[in-house]
């Protein structure tokens, strides 16, 4: 699991981010993953899900985008997941525009997915 470099926190806060991130990444693959149904899933509050995240460089979605950026990156990669297109990677990691998918990608890695698969295959 990637993780972030959290400016100052304590064992226990450290801990909870962690079991947030682990929370996030199971449930990555679902488009309608928010910050609420994080807190929720982790049995705290909306505004202490911000707090912790607030002693981080991100927010809980952008943290959400990037991980699902790079499960795409990682997959179009494949040369194995030549057969699915752009659309299904970008689809099954959560993400429910193609469009939004796109600017996002090359904004994160300066490439187009379609760029990143054609330089993954040679």
């Amino acid at each position: 699991m990637n993780s972030l470099n959290p400016l100052s926190m304590n064992k226990t806060q450290r801990e909870l981010l962690d079991r947030i991130l682990s929370y996030v990444d199971q449930h990555l693959a679902d488009p309608g993953l928010t910050p609420q149904q994080i807190a929720d899933g982790c049995n705290i509050s909306l505004r202490h899900l911000h707090r912790i995240f607030s002693t981080t460089n991100t927010s809980v979605s952008q943290w959400i985008t990037k991980r699902r950026l790079e499960q795409c990156w990682q997959d179009l990669a494949k040369t194995g997941q030549i057969a699915q297109t752009v659309t299904d990677i970008a689809f099954r990691w959560g993400f429910n525009d193609v469009s939004h998918f796109n600017r996002a990608f090359k904004r994160t890695f300066q490439i187009t997915p379609s760029q990143h698969r054609k330089t993954a295959e040679s």
